[in-house]
């Protein structure tokens, strides 16, 4: 029997828990938005399971300085 809060994407094998909790196969968990970071924008995979806008967006993402800001802020 399985879980319904459990999806496994068939592009790439990942685990979604409750609709958010990413389990990737190496690594620290992470959300739909890391996922999206790491793997749906580049393999662009039929099947893909992540391409919900809404809930990518809905995810809480790190921001991370822009190149330009820490090269050029001295």
């Amino acid at each position: 029997m399985t879980n319904p809060a459990v999806e496994i994407c068939p592009a790439c094998g990942v685990k979604i828990i409750a609709g958010q909790k990413v389990i990737f196969s190496a690594g620290s968990p992470g959300d739909r938005a890391i996922l999206w970071a790491r793997v749906c924008q580049f393999a662009k995979k039929p099947g893909c399971i992540n391409q919900d806008a809404a809930a990518i967006a809905g995810a809480q993402v790190r921001a991370m300085p822009s190149l330009k800001s820490t090269l050029f802020s001295k």
